[in-house]
């Protein structure tokens, strides 16, 4: 699906990056920058929602220069990066839905570090995700669709600019 005719079809009010509290000044200077983006910028980052591992399989699977988006504010990988004291201030950053129209930006229908993910353009992605379940007006946590789809991950190449983010 043509990312225009997304936006048109489902009129998402955001996508969403989760961190921690303490990284919000950096993102209000610098936005959301990748893992590479970071380090070339020698950028410091109080608190990382992903532990070693999640970074490891980032790094392995070329994803370092790209900043993660999901598509609601239930992601299961904050509820665990909470859960095990990564974050401990959970703040959602609602980021413009026009981001999906930026050059360069890429999806993947599950997590995107996952062994077996596969990470494609966005308009490839978004015909694989089931909306219907992700924007329903009473989503059901225990539906597998939504799950899948609170899984499904937007890629955005070196990050986000700090014009794209709603909520500052």
């Amino acid at each position: 699906m043509d990312p225009t005719a997304f936006l048109a079809r489902y009129n998402p009010i955001a996508f969403y990056h989760f961190t921690d509290y303490l990284n919000m000044p950096s993102i209000r200077k610098h936005g959301i920058l990748s893992q590479n983006e970071l380090c070339e910028q020698l950028v410091g980052v109080y608190r990382f929602g992903g532990n070693d591992q999640s970074r490891n399989l980032d790094s392995n699977k070329g994803l370092w220069d790209y900043a993660h988006l999901c598509f609601t504010e239930h992601h299961p990988m904050a509820y665990i990066a909470q859960k095990e004291g990564r974050i401990d201030t959970l703040t959602y950053i609602k980021i413009k839905p026009e981001i999906l129209l930026c050059p360069g930006v890429m999806g993947c229908s599950t997590v995107a570090n996952k062994h077996g993910s596969e990470i494609q353009p966005i308009d490839q992605i978004l015909d694989r995700i089931n909306f219907e379940a992700i924007y329903s007006s009473h989503p059901d946590f225990k539906d597998p669709e939504f799950d899948k789809g609170r899984r499904a991950e937007i890629l955005v190449p070196k990050g986000i600019a700090p014009q794209f983010i709603l909520n500052f």
